[in-house]
């Protein structure tokens, strides 16, 4: 037996110590004879002793249960009995003995009858008494003596006792130990800990580095043991490490791991560079199932049980119990793998024979069971229990005040032992009332609260004092009554307040953080303000009432959980009210991290030079660093960009080329900073120089709208077909219609009405409708998706888009490669996923390995050079691929959005967002108003809950824009 196998058994046995007090210890011993009042069923044999563990161990004298009064006339000192030596290794061994009366003992030992050496034991008076003692010499003779000293101090001695360590083993260990259960936490921005276990005890060092040639090693950690912990330190932030583990046992059998990897945490504000962790594995070679021994009863009580086992390997044990061999309950273990494992069991009946398995699973996953076991517990006592008066209160707590109303409240809670108990209450912290709880002592306490005062902010205060006279208190709480209403105020026969209500509005949540948030409202009337918040409707917190007379409101609650959902209410009461307005439940979520924000770049300076008959240079200045773009045309729809310039700069300058001579332009500047923010300039313009060129140009994308810009794409499903009205008479129109029926082209032409015949009823398709020039531009595409409907003959058009000739938004305009953050890498990964390429499905938005070989594989699909770099040629592709996978039936002129939307937003932008959420399907209420409020506020929160955005904070943010820009695939 190994030095690691004895000393987690020592671990263990010292918890039994900390258990109540030892009525029995050993191993399981047949019931006694039940008292001669009942006669429940006789119990069966005792069951077949557990295999032996491979050294045969003494087994410990049983002590029965002693009920002991302690008096001041005690004169007598303990008598000691059944000293033995549990477990006996070569450098180990565990003494256990026993006392007539709850005693604390010292213990000395040594090689000789001096001793020499002594024992640290516990301090707690028991009747049960255990010694480790370590470090001692193989195959030695020892000498001990023990002494004990009972609650009146009275003292006796027992010497002159014996044992011997186990000769050294001379067979060689060449096995060398596992490594395990490797974990990597904490880790900040300079530094981790490296977690693992062994299957023997042995040192520890870890070779760590950002390659895989790691160049670091941390100190040697001599100590053998079994689980280890290495602390890296002066690491670099936002960095992944490589690492592997060397460790060897007392033998010097040297085990080194694989090559395993973390990700240091970033410095606020960067992104975070993480693959996913890697799995913990362990090694399935171990085939064999621990063996289950030692089990007995540690404690025996009327009502309870510690039961103790040992297994001869890292462990994790359950155990079920009950009054027959079926069981039925479960004990609350450990989920810890143990060599030494203990149960403890609660609320049994006295004098009653109980059965119990134990089964024991080991790291590799093998199981072994020891079935049946059991125990009798003791018969019920009356003669006065010997352990010291309680002088412990009662914990109070699960307090929940539900349901309230105008003129009452339930509250509830719970004692950690049986108690009485009375409730204080009022409108400050001096109460004034008080309800004492009539009915016997309990666990659980609950009482109502009547005749209260409607909108009122109420203190309470628990007492609770249980059956030894202990008295503990909570800490005071607060709940506030429901307002009435109109209604409520005529019924009870009351006349209406002067001032009943004032009107609520504009209610606004902004600042949202982490741990803070302000809500804002307005009133018709000066009224005061009051915000009621929690986790549920039931609020549980309100803030201090601000008596400053106002219409334009204003809280700031602070102390708040991250990533939470609160449930909050206003309230405003004018002067000459009886009582206050109380607002509708509304919502917010936290943050789940601190989000800096970031003030877009300022664009300075604009000037056009060196304009010549077909080219023009603009330049402007930044005040912080950003991309350059230029947008123009020879209107304010522009039509025409230059390439993006992706280098973060402040001085900016774009050559325009190929313009038509004689010709006025507009142009606006469009740049985006390191974090995204994008900046548009207002409209300006240059003239090119010479006369108006006559040279034809190429025909632009067709714009297909009819002069009133109404819709002109109606679509209805009929019996057996599905007939498209194009335009709807318009003249304006000259260029051809395609219609792609499953991406299937099945019309093309200019014909105003076009019907898709012989279609099943109820199965639907997917139809795309875009128009085309002759010049070979496209306008934006119009995706239905419809079915035709049986017994349907009228054509009533409910269906409408409109086509409108658009630059195709990209997706794709960064170059990415190995070792960069992005949001648009999270689109990559999962169009990579969609395309075959990438089976392991990690949306990570960082670009790793795996990203890179899965692009190569992309690369070498559609016939390009397999760099593993998104760059111009592979982003064309990937936005070929992206704009082919439309998922929903959206209009893609409504989907580009460029800047973050909240409540209070308005504008063209906001009935944008609107629009698309009336086609996705989360607003309901489809008003398009431009204005975001309660409304669209909660249909986001919609959106984001059903695509699984966090936090769901009704704000449109990067995460919200991206998910909806590929929903439309864009």
């Amino acid at each position: 037996m190994k030095k690691f196998f004895s000393s987690v058994l020592i671990v263990g046995l010292l918890l039994l110590n900390v258990s109540p007090v030892f009525a029995e210890l050993g191993d399981v011993t047949p019931p006694p004879t039940p008292p001669p009042v009942e006669t429940p069923p006789a119990p069966p044999a005792p069951p077949a002793e557990p295999t032996p563990s491979p050294t045969p161990e003494p087994t410990p004298t049983v002590v029965e249960p002693v009920v002991q009064t302690v008096t001041a006339s005690d004169t007598t000192g303990p008598v000691i009995s059944g000293a033995a030596s549990l477990s006996l290794a070569t450098h180990d061994a565990t003494i256990v003995w026993t006392t007539d009366e709850l005693s604390i003992s010292t213990f000395e030992y040594g090689t000789t009858e001096s001793y020499g050496s002594s024992a640290t034991l516990d301090a707690t008076a028991l009747l049960a008494h255990t010694a480790i003692l370590t470090g001692l010499t193989p195959g030695t003779i020892y000498y001990y003596c023990i002494h004990a000293h009972d609650l009146a101090n009275n003292a006796t001695n027992s010497c002159g006792h014996i044992f011997t360590t186990a000769s050294q083993s001379v067979v060689v260990d060449t096995t060398p130990p596992d490594v395990s259960l490797i974990t990597v936490a904490p880790i900040t921005t300079m530094g981790a800990t490296i977690n693992f276990t062994t299957t023997e005890v042995g040192n520890a060092r870890v070779e760590y580095g950002t390659t895989e040639g790691y160049g670091e090693s941390a100190n040697l950690d001599t100590n053998l043991a079994l689980t280890h912990a290495v602390v890296l330190s002066g690491l670099t932030a936002n960095t992944l490490y490589h690492y592997r583990i060397i460790t060897s046992d007392e033998f010097g059998n040297e085990t080194i791991t694989s090559d395993e990897t973390f990700t240091t945490e970033p410095i606020a504000g960067q992104n975070v560079v993480s693959e996913p962790a890697p799995q913990v594995v362990v090694s399935p070679t171990d085939m064999t199932a621990p063996i289950i021994s030692g089990i007995g009863t540690a404690s025996l009580g009327i009502t309870d049980v510690t039961l103790a086992w040992n297994t001869n390997e890292l462990s994790i044990s359950t155990l079920e119990y009950g009054t027959s061999q079926s069981y039925g309950s479960h004990a609350t273990i450990s989920g810890t793998a143990l060599l030494a494992h203990t149960a403890t069991l609660t609320g049994l009946t006295a004098s009653s024979t109980y059965y119990y398995c134990i089964r024991a699973t080991d790291l590799a996953g093998n199981t072994a069971n020891n079935c049946p076991n059991f125990f009798t517990t003791d018969p019920a006592v009356i003669t006065p229990p010997s352990t010291p008066a309680d002088t412990t209160p009662p914990q109070i707590s699960l307090i929940t005040v539900a349901p309230i109303t105008t003129s009452g409240a339930t509250i509830g809670w719970t004692t950690s032992e049986l108690a009485t108990s009375s409730i204080q209450y009022g409108t400050t912290a001096s109460y004034g009332t008080t309800v004492n709880l009539s009915g016997n002592a309990s666990l659980s306490h609950s009482t109502i609260l009547s005749s209260l005062s409607p909108d009122t902010t109420y203190h309470y205060r628990i007492t609770s004092t249980d059956v030894s006279g202990n008295i503990g208190m909570s800490a005071d709480e607060i709940f506030t009554t429901d307002a009435l209403s109109q209604v409520e105020f005529q019924t009870q026969g009351q006349p209406a307040p002067q001032v009943a209500t004032v009107l609520i509005s504009g209610i606004e949540t902004t600042s949202i953080s982490t741990s803070a948030v302000t809500i804002a409202w307005n009133t018709d009337l000066p009224s005061d303000s009051q915000v009621q918040y929690g986790n549920s409707e039931n609020f549980g917190s309100v803030t201090a009432l601000s008596s400053t007379l106002t219409t334009s409101h204003s809280v700031t609650i602070t102390g708040l959980a991250p990533n939470t959902n609160y449930i909050f209410r206003v309230k405003s009461k004018p002067v000459g009210a009886s009582v206050a307005t109380v607002s509708t439940n509304e919502e917010f979520n936290t943050l789940n991290h601190s989000i800096p924000v970031v003030a877009p770049a300022n664009i300075i300076s604009v000037s056009s030079g060196g304009v010549t008959s077909t080219g023009a240079t603009i330049s402007w200045m930044t005040d912080k660093g950003a991309t350059s773009q230029v947008e123009y045309g020879t209107d304010t729809t522009y039509g025409s960009s230059s390439i993006n310039t992706e280098t973060l700069v402040t001085s900016h300058s774009v050559s325009l080329s190929s313009l038509n001579s004689g010709t006025t332009y507009h142009y606006r500047l469009k740049s985006i900073d390191e974090v995204g923010n994008v900046t548009f300039s207002e409209d300006y313009t240059f003239t090119t120089t010479g006369s108006l060129s006559s040279v034809p140009t190429a025909p632009p994308a067709p714009i297909i709208t009819d002069q009133g810009e109404t819709p002109i794409v109606d679509v209805e499903g009929v019996d057996g077909e599905v007939v498209f009205e194009i335009n709807e008479g318009n003249p304006n129109i000259n260029e051809d219609v395609v219609i792609e029926r499953d991406g299937a082209i099945i019309y093309e032409g200019n014909s105003e009405t076009f019907t898709d015949t012989n279609q099943t009823n109820g199965v639907t398709h997917n139809y795309t409708v875009f128009a085309r020039s002759s010049g070979g531009g496209s306008s934006r595409p119009v995706n239905i998706s419809i079915a035709p409907r049986a017994g349907v003959r009228e054509v009533k058009f409910n269906e409408s888009g409109t086509l409108a000739s658009s630059t195709p938004a990209l997706h794709f305009v960064k170059t990415f490669q190995k070792g960069t953050t992005d949001i648009e890498i999270e689109h990559l990964q999962e169009l990579l996923h969609a395309e075959g390429t990438y089976p392991e499905e990690y949306i990570t938005g960082y670009f790793g390995s795996r990203t890179e070989a899965a692009l190569k594989r992309f690369q070498a699909k559609h016939g390009l050079v397999q760099t593993g770099i998104v760059d111009v040629v592979t982003q064309k592709k990937l936005n070929t691929v992206s704009m082919s996978e439309t998922k929903l039936d959206i209009p893609t002129d409504v989907v580009v959005f460029e800047t973050d939307l909240k409540k209070g937003d308005q504008g063209e932008s906001v009935k944008d967002l609107q629009q698309y959420l009336i086609y996705e399907g989360s607003y309901q209420e489809a008003i398009i108003s431009g204005y975001f409020g309660n409304f669209t506020h909660n249909a986001v929160k919609i959106f984001q809950s059903k695509y699984n955005i966090n936090p769901v904070s009704g704000i449109v943010g990067p995460k919200t824009r991206h998910k909806m820009q590929q929903l439309a695939g864009l």
